[in-house]
């Protein structure tokens, strides 16, 4: 009786092994054909670039791609990087050939596929970057203002408020201050009498804010509102 359960294990074996060493791993991209574009997602947010650029060139483009840790308003956005002579978040050349999957951008109410659509008849030579949401504490490589349109502070009347008081509305969005720009000098603490004048996400979860010893004029800080559809 002992040697029918064996017979069993040793048939599951021989019929698992020959499953497990053809079972390939997942691609870090993943590229379909949609008619004259090549739609191209990304399955593998922390890749090795040149496992990238290999699944790339084995689809005929000679494209160099990145994924970087990027404030808000960027996850999913799609930039050329600096080694072109350009900085991330200029347009890029070829926009009408190269597209970012998601147009509208992520935000914090909705995720999106981060990834891009290669125009087939794109023959370029690309260097481009995608943005990726950072993880708490991993600093952030493509960023801007963490005032404007889809950053967490969008809107909110911070501006020449004190220290502790953009402290206050930053962990109502579960954010936290990471460190303080004084003319230009990067400092970890300052009095929370000073007055808060602006400021970018640094890290995941954190932002750098610009401080001062005395307000902006209000008009300047008012017409900084118009400007980004604030007032």
């Amino acid at each position: 009786m002992v040697g029918i359960p064996v017979a069993a294990a040793v048939a599951a074996a021989a019929w698992a092994v020959p499953n497990l060493l053809t079972t390939a791993p997942a691609a870090a991209l993943d590229i379909k054909d949609d008619g004259g574009f090549w739609v191209i997602e990304v399955n593998d947010l922390y890749a090795n670039p040149k496992v990238y650029e290999t699944q790339l060139r084995n689809a005929g483009l000679n494209v160099r791609l990145r994924l970087v840790p990027a404030a808000p308003s960027r996850v999913g956005g799609v930039a050329p990087t600096a080694a072109e002579g350009q900085q991330p978040g200029t347009r890029y050349p070829y926009e009408d050939k190269v597209q970012t999957l998601d147009p509208d951008g992520c935000t914090e109410q909705r995720t999106c596929h981060i990834g891009l659509k290669i125009a087939k008849d794109f023959t370029g030579d690309a260097d481009l970057l995608l943005g990726r949401a950072a993880k708490p504490g991993e600093p952030i490589q493509w960023g801007g203002p963490f005032d404007t349109r889809g950053e967490p502070m969008h809107c909110v009347p911070y501006r020449n408020k004190h220290v502790s008081e953009v402290r206050a509305e930053m962990g109502r969005r579960g954010l936290t201050i990471d460190a303080f720009d004084v003319d230009g000098k990067i400092e970890r603490s300052v009095p929370d009498s000073m007055y808060v004048t602006g400021g970018y996400m640094s890290k995941g979860g954190m932002a750098t804010l610009f401080v001062d010893d005395e307000p902006e004029p209000e008009e300047k800080v008012a017409l900084a509102a118009k400007k980004l559809g604030c007032a």
